[in-house]
């Protein structure tokens, strides 16, 4: 189901407004049937709340991640819960929230159902009364949030912040809160080694992957 609501969403800044079944790669559509397959829909249980991303540049990554948290808000029943983009860089965040702005705008029947607020660059759902908030990395917005779900884009250039590793701790203690709930870390590569939260969180999630961490 996820991934049938993610492919019929629209590229906003494509001539024609394609869907996103022809618009985005398989790859991609592999990580929303991960991210929302993963769930017991009797109990809401999540088996898998973690994800890492690690992809190369020029994939629209960005764009993707703006629909697949649209998806989020569709999928997830639970009332009044908190949706966080998180960019490093102004640009990155304002990029995010156009395109899931442009996406509502394509489709008649997500225009009605979510309403936009510009000014505090937010998307609320007239029917679970959720809101989806695209913010800019800064440690006072992102302490304290009980979040449903997270994702944050390019964590490489956040790899040597002080305050990204105290962030990520305030996001995962949030997340215990609902039994639904996600954090996504989507990155392309840093030019520079890793370092910093970046590096053990690449660290960590290469771990999982070769089996030597549980």
């Amino acid at each position: 189901m996820a991934v049938r609501l993610f492919n019929e969403l629209r590229l906003p800044d494509v001539p024609g407004l394609p869907q996103m079944r022809e618009g985005s790669g398989d790859w991609f559509r592999d990580i929303v049937a991960a991210v929302f397959g993963s769930v017991d829909p009797a109990t809401r249980e999540r088996y898998i709340r973690e994800f890492f991303v690690l992809v190369s540049k020029g994939n629209s990554k960005t764009t993707n991640s703006a629909g697949l948290m649209l998806v989020a808000m569709l999928m997830i029943h639970r009332p009044r819960a908190e949706y966080l983009f998180v960019g490093p860089t102004q640009a990155i965040s304002d990029l995010a929230f156009a395109q899931a702005v442009g996406m509502i705008e394509a489709d008649p029947e997500l225009k009605r159902r979510f309403h936009v607020r510009e000014h505090l660059k937010e998307i609320v759902d007239r029917l679970r009364k959720s809101k989806l908030k695209v913010k800019t990395f800064d440690l006072n917005i992102l302490t304290g949030p009980r979040p449903v779900g997270v994702l944050i884009d390019e964590l490489h250039l956040l790899g040597e912040h002080p305050a990204t590793a105290s962030v990520l701790t305030q996001i995962r203690g949030g997340m215990e809160k609902s039994p639904e709930s996600f954090l996504i870390i989507i990155t392309t590569q840093s030019v520079k080694p890793p370092a910093g939260a970046f590096r053990e969180e690449l660290n960590y999630a290469r771990g999982i992957r070769d089996g030597r961490l549980q």
